[in-house]
């Protein structure tokens, strides 16, 4: 049975669907990300406020201090936004990928059940339970003809 060899061109199996999930996902991420920085941002800017009040002046080192200390989370937070956006991506077209792989096997099947060829899906790959019902159904098409 031929197999494609997987290259980067062949990532995407069913682009549409892909994107489409990558997409949404991506956008949730990109979303909740930008919550989590304002609240940091409304953290410090909150604890400025508080100095103001209490009557620290402006040129104080405390608020020195406080531009430091958001500088070091704001350089923590990019680091660790860029790395989970990397898994994330990671994550997204490997589990699209075990469900596209499956729906575009049974949709060639479909186009040609008269093949020869087993129809077989990788361990990994989600809808297991659809093999058998690939099998009897292939069966009975090769009783009627």
């Amino acid at each position: 049975m031929y197999t494609k060899e997987r290259t980067w061109t062949n990532l995407l199996i069913n682009k549409t669907f892909q994107l489409k999930v990558i997409g949404c996902l991506t956008s949730l991420f990109l979303f909740s990300t930008l919550c989590f920085y304002s609240a940091t941002y409304l953290f410090f800017w909150n604890l400025k406020s508080k100095g103001l009040k209490v009557g620290i002046p402006e040129g104080h080192l405390f608020y020195q201090f406080l531009l430091e200390e958001k500088h070091e989370i704001d350089v923590f937070f990019l680091c660790m936004a860029l790395f989970n956006f990397a898994l994330l991506l990671s994550v997204l077209i490997i589990i699209t990928h075990r469900i596209a792989g499956p729906i575009n096997k049974i949709k060639t099947f479909l186009q040609n059940p008269r093949t020869e060829e087993d129809f077989h899906l990788r361990e990994s790959d989600f809808f297991q339970e659809l093999k058998p019902l690939v099998d009897k159904f292939k069966d009975q098409n090769n009783q009627n003809n």
